[in-house]
């Protein structure tokens, strides 16, 4: 991966980039199931999810995830010093 980002940065952050936005879809919380089906989902917007939703629960994993990268992206640099 190192030898990929160092020859062919852009081509490489661009295949990880397409990575991530195609699992979205599999990571997605809020999923409505078609059919009672579990493998048949469709992804759905917070007010469109039939059930609750929990925004505020969503909201704070999207804190604590920053967080978490905030400390170990400041740990590298206190350390790197």
């Amino acid at each position: 991966m190192s030898w990929l980002l160092k020859f062919y940065p852009e081509k490489s952050i661009a295949v990880l980039v397409g990575l991530m936005i195609g699992s979205l879809h599999k990571v997605w919380p809020w999923q409505n199931t078609l059919n009672d089906s579990v493998k048949e989902s469709q992804a759905v917007l917070p007010k469109q999810y039939d059930g609750d939703p929990q925004i505020a629960i969503a909201i704070l994993w999207i804190f604590i995830g920053f967080a978490i990268i905030f400390i170990i992206e400041r740990g590298k640099t206190l350390l790197s010093k």
